[in-house]
């Protein structure tokens, strides 16, 4: 096969390190309004914001949300955004949260099996047979248990502590 060239996905794959700047440039810019929310609602500028940041930061996941609460603010009040505008750029992970939650329970919804019937394990005789044989197992570890003293039941004498 002449003219024909082998392509390796990788160099082929614009989208991944596209993807990779877009999302770099959102979370500067989510940075930005972070700090304009601080210097905007607080008042606070320079290494304060810095620390405050840094602190958010490295609690991970729980600082998040207040770094997104601040950006919304930094985004609303100081870039003056219009309220939806300055959510959908502050929250965006809360609204793919609840899209993909509506598409898998969309997908579940139409993807439905049928659910397969309860097998018994065994006859019925055979169930009841092994629940009494558990019944009574659990009856004489209370009876030993309930016993007064340590005295063993009328039916068992027991031996000294000198024999066993």
């Amino acid at each position: 096969m002449k003219g024909f060239t082998r392509i390796d996905p990788a160099a082929a794959d614009f989208t991944t390190p596209l993807l990779g700047v877009l999302y770099f440039v959102f979370g500067f810019a989510q940075l930005v309004a972070f700090f304009h929310g601080l210097q905007t609602g607080f008042g606070l500028g320079g290494v304060a914001s810095i620390g405050i940041f840094m602190l958010l930061y490295l609690t991970g996941s729980v600082g998040s949300i207040p770094m997104a609460i601040v950006s919304f603010y930094g985004a609303w009040r100081g870039w003056q955004w219009p309220i939806w505008g300055a959510a959908l750029f502050a929250f965006p992970f809360i609204i793919f949260s609840f899209a993909f939650l509506g598409v898998g329970g969309f997908y579940n919804l139409f993807n439905r099996q049928k659910a397969s019937p309860i097998v018994p394990a065994g006859d019925s005789r055979s169930v009841r047979a092994r629940w009494r044989r558990r019944a009574r197992a659990w009856g004489g570890a209370l009876a030993r248990l309930i016993s007064i003293h340590g005295e063993a039941s009328p039916g068992r004498r027991r031996r000294p502590l000198a024999e066993r």
